[in-house]
């Protein structure tokens, strides 16, 4: 979550670290995952899932939210989709019986 030229970072929902100032963009060279500026070789040695880059500051409360997942209950569109076969295959099954 970056405010300013500050950030602070999470790991799975909780607050892991805080940085002063943090300098993002400019200079010409692409950002890399897992690396360090300024042609320092030493490199991230692990795995990174799930990682999110927005262009906004997201609060401590929606980090959370994120980091909670789903709450189980579908979307509309999906809920939409899956009514939508369920009744093109009831459609189809009764097409069939009285063919």
């Amino acid at each position: 979550m970056r405010s300013g030229s500050s950030a602070e970072f999470f790991i799975d929902g909780i607050s892991r670290g805080t940085r002063a100032s943090l300098a993002i963009g400019g200079g010409g060279n692409p950002t890399l995952l897992g690396s360090q500026f300024g042609g320092n070789t030493e490199l991230f040695n692990g795995q990174m899932q799930d990682v999110r880059i927005y262009d906004n500051a997201l609060s401590g409360a929606a980090v959370q939210q994120i980091s909670d997942g789903p709450s189980g209950v579908p979307e509309p569109g999906s809920a939409l989709l899956l009514g939508s076969a369920l009744l093109g295959a009831a459609i189809l099954a009764r097409r069939k019986r009285l063919a």
